[in-house]
């Protein structure tokens, strides 16, 4: 029980504090802030594919920085920057997003990834992983 309420805590203090910056950075980007009944979507924005390194051999999947675009029919486009580990958090307000993802450094502006559903539920924690296909 007391276990229970330790990790309850524990995710209360994440969502408190990735919550802020997610809102912080939706704000900074022009999306709309997201209400208290939102939830949070994470994830890892990654290339796989590219050069192949030697015989026989396959490139690692490797993260990517750039931007992540979550759009809600009716609502702005909430865009944040992906940093070089291409992990993301961001809270939403509940509702089904279309996701993209586009990196500069693989295929110049424009999308890179085939556009993904994620569907955020109040104080829900939603995985994501959006792979940009490198030939």
């Amino acid at each position: 029980m007391r276990l229970r309420v330790i990790a309850a805590a524990g995710m209360a203090v994440l969502m408190l504090a990735f919550g802020g910056m997610a809102l912080a950075s939706a704000r900074h980007q022009g999306g709309a802030a997201p209400h208290a009944r939102g939830g949070i979507v994470t994830g890892r924005y990654v290339m796989e594919g590219g050069p192949i390194p030697g015989p026989g051999r396959q490139p690692p999947v490797r993260p990517l920085s750039g931007t992540v675009t979550f759009t809600a029919p009716g609502s702005r486009p909430v865009r944040l920057h992906v940093g070089a580990t291409g992990k993301f958090t961001v809270l939403l307000a509940a509702g089904t997003y279309q996701v993209t993802a586009a990196s500069a450094s693989v295929h110049g502006p424009g999308a890179c990834t085939r556009p993904e559903t994620v569907t955020v539920r109040p104080r829900i924690i939603s995985h994501l992983m959006l792979i940009c296909v490198v030939p």
